[in-house]
């Protein structure tokens, strides 16, 4: 961990030590183009929903430290403050230099790591052409990752994957937002970095703690917990660990660990170096998006809020969605009988236990999860993916069988 808190540090040095003029048109052409497109745009369906909001204040945040020492830019991370119902015009203004800055506020409680790449991409091109980026990278990482679950763990496994991102639309709108890109990006590297390996070690799970740390470093509360259910499900698949559930449950905690530490981390770097209390700042916020203001305490108002919206999204009517539910336990209930294939369908039981990591996450922040529903939603590419696997193991089970859960 000392390692990976001494490398982010160095990176977020390095990168905001780069002269904002050198990207500075590229950006302003961002925020430029964010402001013609408007800040939640559809694109063809109410499911591809795009952030651009937060992708403006990610140039926001680039454009903001010009006039700061490094250690200010690494660790406080200034940003332009405007009026919340006006932001992206008035940010876009400010970039143009119609308007000037009346307040200036620290973003410092998150580690802003998506400013490594972005401001590379930033030396050499603008909006259209980091989606571009984004996407030929996307679609070669999902081609690899699916490749290889095929040979490692078999089609099962990678039809389940394949349908659980197209459910949550992932192919078409991770490439397009600079926000969501980076938990995909981090979960298929991390997958296709599990799947090469041949044998396990008991070091294991320190490469959950990098994945953990990794996602803390890049990611601004979007949909991290998919970067821990995606390759904890490539590694108990392609490696067979005989106790199935104690090592899900080492390396989730092997996961939190990473994320949290090096998250916390920055708190305390920035605290100590700058003088600024972003511990309490950042312990604040915390507690506001785990409890809001009393009325996201009742995690089953959370879920049936989650539930509603995300049916509306869809367009499916709750009567509907139960008759295809049953209709659905039916038609596989014949099918296990037929096919004999309730003895693998237990044998795959530890399926269940990645499939609820997005609703633990829930859990754990209801008041984030629903005021962001619009892109928290996207977690459950997770359970999609888990039950989905369940099934299709279930009828065609793996060569390699686990002796013990």
């Amino acid at each position: 961990m000392a390692g990976l808190i001494l490398v982010s540090l160095l990176l977020m040095m390095l990168v905001t030590s780069i002269p904002r003029a050198a990207i500075k048109d590229n950006a302003v052409s961002i925020i430029t183009q964010i402001h013609e497109e408007g800040p939640y745009p559809i694109v063809r369906n109410p499911i591809l929903l795009l952030d651009h909001y937060t992708d403006c204040v990610m140039c926001n945040v680039l454009l903001s430290c010009d006039s700061c020492s490094l250690f200010q830019k690494s660790l406080l991370n200034p940003i332009q403050i405007f009026s919340r119902d006006k932001s992206i015009e008035e940010t876009y203004q400010w970039a143009i230099g119609q308007k000037e800055s009346t307040r200036q506020s620290k973003y410092g409680r998150y580690w802003h790591g998506y400013q490594v790449p972005l401001t590379l991409l930033l030396l050499v091109t603008d909006y259209n052409g980091i989606r571009l980026f984004n996407g030929i990278l996307y679609y070669i990482l999902l081609v690899w990752v699916m490749w290889l679950m095929t040979k490692r763990c078999g089609w099962q496994m990678s039809i389940a994957f394949l349908f659980a991102i197209l459910i949550t639309a992932s192919p078409f709108i991770a490439p397009m937002s600079m926000q969501f890109f980076g938990c995909y990006a981090i979960m298929l590297i991390a997958s296709i970095f599990i799947l090469m390996r041949k044998h396990t070690s008991d070091r294991d799970f320190t490469v959950f703690l990098t994945i953990g740390a990794c996602t803390a470093f890049i990611d601004l509360l979007t949909t991290p917990i998919i970067t821990l259910g995606v390759p904890l499900a490539c590694y108990i698949s392609s490696h067979h660990p005989r106790h199935a559930m104690k090592t899900i449950v080492l390396f989730s905690f092997s996961w939190a660990l990473g994320y949290a530490t090096l998250w916390a981390s920055k708190w305390i770097i920035a605290t100590a170096i700058t003088g600024e209390n972003v511990i309490a700042n950042a312990l604040s916020t915390a507690h506001f998006r785990s409890t809001g203001n009393g009325t996201y305490l009742d995690i089953f108002n959370s879920f049936r809020f989650f539930l509603d919206n995300l049916l509306c999204k869809y367009d499916i009517n709750l009567s509907n969605l139960f008759l295809v539910i049953i209709a659905c336990v039916t038609i596989l209930s014949i099918v296990f009988l037929t096919k004999r294939a309730w003895k693998p369908l237990k044998q795959q039981a530890w399926w269940l236990a990645i499939s609820i990591l997005p609703l633990v996450w829930y859990c754990l922040l209801p008041q984030h999860s629903t005021a962001h529903f619009f892109f928290t939603w996207r977690a459950l590419l997770v359970t999609v993916f888990s039950l989905s696997a369940i099934v299709l193991y279930a009828i065609k089970p793996q060569k390699n069988e686990f002796k013990d859960l």
